[in-house]
């Protein structure tokens, strides 16, 4: 099967009651025109046969009944008969295929040979809602075979949505009326999952929590979020309008409020998120009413469940989701339609998210704070283009699967961010080589005899991977590894295991780095798959770093090893003028830089900190403005002092 995703869009019509009419677009190339009655006839659910009687068992929702006409033999015709809704008979989508697939007119052109995003152009009530992702060809589940189907209500998608990094995400989460939902243990388990992934998110400024319709309104006119997320209950009316249960006005608890999705729209006021997910029983249901119709028209994606959403399926499945868009940066319909290790196909719940979108590419866009830019982009030239090299070496090489990386310095070079400038420097600039996640395992505290190291760092591993007990590490590994797509970047896990003579650390012995590189060397390299790899980094802060440097370089060659490649990254040197010139120019400077300014304040900044790390940032991190920070300066400057007679 090939890894490239080929792009097709059907638009489905009803011109007249009771038939169905499938075109390629934009070509307008017709693939059937059939009555409805005669599609999915074999599918009964009470009196109805086949796409109205999928639709009735959905919107019944009870779990007995998606439990018999969704799984086995039952889901097999569903998938049967989704197919032949889009494509008709062999006769219509063989030649199609023949075309898209470009296979010599010798080789059947059977649907799962080649990747495909389709996009299913429709607004018809009762098409908008069905369980695409099912869509099957003689009882092979297309996307297993790297499909992806979505539903699109536009001919004409925005070209290109760019997802900041990290975005700004909006939880609404009601506490009121309804059933309980486990409500506060999804927010942690939601909330420990995003701060794993980005620390901006322990700030409100980047991750909300709000209950009702005032405090959403606020919401949008403040953070104005990128990503909105709804944990709560759902209902469909006898009016047909699709609802969320909102908590009632402040003051009055347990109480709740309907809020349908026009109502929705109108609380997000003149901005507009990227990505809606409806995490609600019936979100996705009704047709015209449902949550997709409502908002796709101003939101590119937006998930929802076209019959009822089991707490803890849905729970997992929507963390899986966001920690993928993210944290890895995937695309949003990739994600939704890959079957999740953990997800059965023999189970119906995989099948209730509905997804409509209006967008051709997505990207994520990295974007960070005033520190991280200071802390990140500020010299360290060297040990980034080490570590790229490193990383290139490592993707590229069959039999090595582990760099072992060691770095120290002087205290005031603050060693201990490190590992945010290497990565940060890997995820911009090494992407087409490598996808990076990055994990931060705890040292053993209290410390361990150093026999008992090894053993001792794997169960830190581990509680870091949240691996239970009985998985091994390499499938922990493996689970915890960015996912492959079709770009050939190697998945790569980053595992910092910190700073050592720092507060928070404390010192580290020569035996215990020892250990540490016998545990990457043997237990790690053993345990990394072929088809990812690891980074594990360690530093030290000391007076005495020349003695570091030297020790550790006579460990690196003691362990280095055919699968696990030891390497010690040299001390970082002053800053010099040309460092901080070349910052203060930088598209990521904290403020613009005016180019007549720059050589002055350059010079001021080195002359003031005589080009130690620390206080250069220091003073870069707390610039309010440049005239300021340069007047500032400019009064420490050391007079010349008058010649003596």
């Amino acid at each position: 099967m090939s890894t490239e995703r080929i792009e097709l869009t059907v638009r489905l019509q009803v011109p007249e009651r009771g038939k169905i009419r499938s075109t390629v677009q934009p070509s307008g190339r017709l693939l059937h025109e059939t009555q409805l009655s005669e599609i999915g006839t074999q599918y009964r659910h009470g009196d109805l046969t086949g796409a109205e009687a999928i639709l009735d068992a959905l919107e019944g929702g009870l779990e007995a009944t998606l439990e018999q006409q969704f799984t086995g033999d039952k889901l097999t015709a569903v998938g049967e008969l989704l197919f032949q809704l889009l494509f008709g008979a062999e006769a219509c989508w063989m030649p199609l295929f023949q075309d898209l697939f470009r296979l010599p007119s010798q080789t059947p052109p059977l649907p799962f040979r080649a990747a495909v995003r389709l996009r299913i152009w429709t607004d018809e009530p009762g098409l908008t809602g069905l369980p695409w992702r099912a869509t099957s060809y003689k009882a092979h589940v297309l996307i297993g075979s790297g499909w992806s189907l979505e539903v699109t209500s536009t001919p004409t998608p925005v070209e290109v949505v760019s997802l900041p990094s990290p975005p700004r995400i909006l939880l609404i989460a009601p506490r009121g009326g309804g059933a309980p939902l486990g409500t506060e243990q999804h927010l942690q388990a939601l909330t420990s999952e995003l701060t794993s992934l980005f620390a901006e998110y322990g700030d409100p400024e980047y991750l909300q929590v709000v209950e009702t319709e005032n405090q959403i309104q606020r919401a949008f006119r403040g953070m104005k979020p990128s990503i909105l997320y709804y944990y709560g209950h759902g209902e469909i009316q006898s009016d047909g309008r699709t609802n969320l249960l909102l908590d009632a006005a402040e003051g009055r608890s347990g109480e709740s409020h309907p809020c349908s999705m026009d109502e929705l729209r109108n609380l997000m006021g003149d901005h507009r998120p990227m990505a809606v997910y409806l995490n609600g029983c019936m979100t996705g249901a009704s047709g015209w009413h449902s949550a997709g119709h409502q908002l796709s028209a101003d939101v590119p994606v937006v998930v929802a469940y076209c019959t009822t959403a089991f707490t803890v399926h849905a729970q997992d499945a929507a963390i899986a989701w966001l920690r993928a868009i993210v944290g890895e940066g995937q695309d949003p319909v990739v994600v939704l339609n890959r079957p999740r290790p953990t997800e059965s196909t023999s189970d119906f719940q995989w099948i209730t998210r509905t997804l409509h979108t209006s967008y051709r590419l997505w990207k994520s866009t990295r974007t960070f704070s005033r520190e991280r830019e200071v802390g990140t982009r500020l010299d360290r030239d060297d040990q980034r283009s080490i570590v790229l090299s490193r990383i290139s070496e490592l993707v590229k090489e069959p039999a090595r699967r582990v760099d072992a990386l060691m770095s120290c310095a002087a205290p005031g070079n603050l060693v201990d961010r490190l590992y945010r400038q290497l990565v940060d420097h890997v995820s911009l600039h090494g992407l087409h080589a490598a996808k990076l996640r990055l994990f931060r395992p705890r040292f053993p505290d209290p410390r361990v005899a150093v026999s008992e190291l090894p053993g001792a760092l794997e169960r830190a591993l581990r509680n870091e991977l949240k691996s239970h007990g009985r998985e091994s590490l390499r499938a922990a590994l493996a689970a915890s590894a960015p996912h492959r797509d079709g770009s050939g970047a190697m998945p790569l896990l980053w595992l910092d295991w910190g700073t050592f003579g720092t507060a928070e650390n404390g010192p580290i012995s020569l035996d215990e780095l020892q250990g540490w590189l016998e545990f990457c060397s043997d237990m790690l390299a053993a345990a990394c798959s072929e088809d990812i790899r690891i980074v594990a980094h360690l530093a030290v802060e000391s007076d005495d770093y020349d003695d570091w440097f030297e020790d550790m370089n006579q460990l690196r060659d003691d362990f280095d090893r055919v699968t696990c490649s030891c390497r010690v990254i040299p001390p970082p040197s002053v800053v010099s003028v040309a460092d901080i010139r070349r910052y203060l120019l930088s598209p990521e400077c904290t403020f613009y830089c005016e180019p007549t300014q720059v050589d002055h304040i350059a010079k001021l900044l080195h002359q003031s900190t005589k080009g130690k790390y620390e206080p250069v940032v220091k003073l870069l991190q707390g610039a309010t403005s440049w005239r300021s920070l340069e007047s500032s300066l400019s009064k420490k400057k050391p007079r010349n002092r008058e010649a003596r007679s």
